[in-house]
């Protein structure tokens, strides 16, 4: 068996603000491992909590030693009550504080993305640097210094981040009333509360997160012949970062050409998760055009749980067939 490891308790059960202050003040440190696992902390309840491992990422430690700093963290984060607790185990390697972050000069953030993404224009990129920047190119902040001030500006103010409460606030601010017009972006889902309020859960195995992203002239692009087209779901994901994966829904049609209808931000790939998906879709196409959406065909990857969804979903068309997606141009 593995050896048990003796956590040190630093804070118990305390609030997501605190924890979040508490561990910034700790040194740098990272991320290793993350996973959800049932929860221990609250009683008579079947939810689950999320499991993370930190690793020190100090330069003070880094200097002072050429072995790896033995301190190790340990949060556990009920994802039902979003109470955390936070373990140490280990000694720092040097008891000196991690230095200050470096800050970009004030040159540098004059040109830096205001949307926290690069220019759309290449002679922009290229030209910036030396027009506007006016600095000597070795004083310049490192990549990772401008990298981390272009996500906080995104986190700050484009709202690029994973707070569950000001997410709803969003997604409930943004929901599909009918009165939109047809190029106006809304969200819509499967579940809604008493108050008719898409009920979006926390990403935990019990309360499904999920999403669904259109508009009116996406929905009404199925408004066409079932024979003529097939719908065409697919997931998507970020190689660069741990996010959700999104699924894409929309039309393959004789030409081969592929027509989106809608987006749906996921927190699991399973056949719950696609039965709400689904549903959710074909409602929200009976509220745009008044009409029931028929489906022929369906098209996705090797995937059990959407071909299950599927033919659980429109399999009450007797002419409903099921194509398998080999490769895609």
């Amino acid at each position: 068996m593995p050896k048990r490891i003796p956590w040190r308790d630093r804070s118990l059960h305390v609030e997501a603000e605190v924890a979040d202050d508490i561990l910034s003040g700790m040194k740098s440190h990272d991320a290793t491992h993350s996973q959800t696992m049932p929860c221990t902390m609250c009683p008579y309840t079947q939810h689950t909590v999320r499991y993370c491992l930190l690793e020190c990422r100090s330069s003070a430690c880094l200097d002072d030693s050429l072995q790896k700093c033995e301190w190790r963290g340990k949060t556990v984060t009920c994802l039902d009550s979003d109470v955390t607790s936070i373990y140490e185990y280990g000694e720092h390697t040097s008891p000196t504080d991690s230095p200050p972050q470096e800050k970009t000069h004030v040159n540098e953030k004059a040109i830096l993305p205001r949307d926290g993404k690069p220019s759309p224009s290449p002679d922009a990129n290229s030209t910036c640097p030396i027009a506007e920047i006016r600095h000597p190119l070795d004083d310049l902040s490192t990549l990772m210094t401008v990298l981390n001030s272009v996500n906080s500006y995104s986190r700050t103010y484009i709202e690029n981040h994973d707070r569950v409460d000001e997410i709803q606030v969003w997604v409930h601010a943004n929901a599909f009333t009918g009165n939109e017009p047809l190029s106006r972006a809304f969200t819509f889902g499967w579940e809604y509360d008493h108050e008719k309020k898409l009920n979006i859960g926390n990403g935990s195995d019990t309360k499904l997160f999920i999403v669904g992203l259109s508009t009116k002239a996406l929905v009404k692009r199925m408004e066409v012949p079932p024979e003529s087209f097939a719908l065409h779901m697919d997931g998507a994901y970020k190689t660069n970062q741990c996010d959700y994966p999104v699924l894409v829904v929309g039309l393959s049609d004789c030409s081969r050409r592929f027509h989106l209808v809608a987006l749906f931000v996921i927190s699991q790939e399973t056949q719950p998760m696609f039965e709400a998906c689904l549903p959710a879709l074909r409602r929200l196409y009976q509220w745009v055009t008044h009409k029931l959406l028929v489906v022929q065909y369906a098209m996705v990857d090797a995937d059990q749980a959407q071909y299950n969804s599927l033919s659980s979903v429109f399999s009450s068309n007797p002419k409903y067939q099921f194509l398998m997606c080999f490769f895609t141009f």
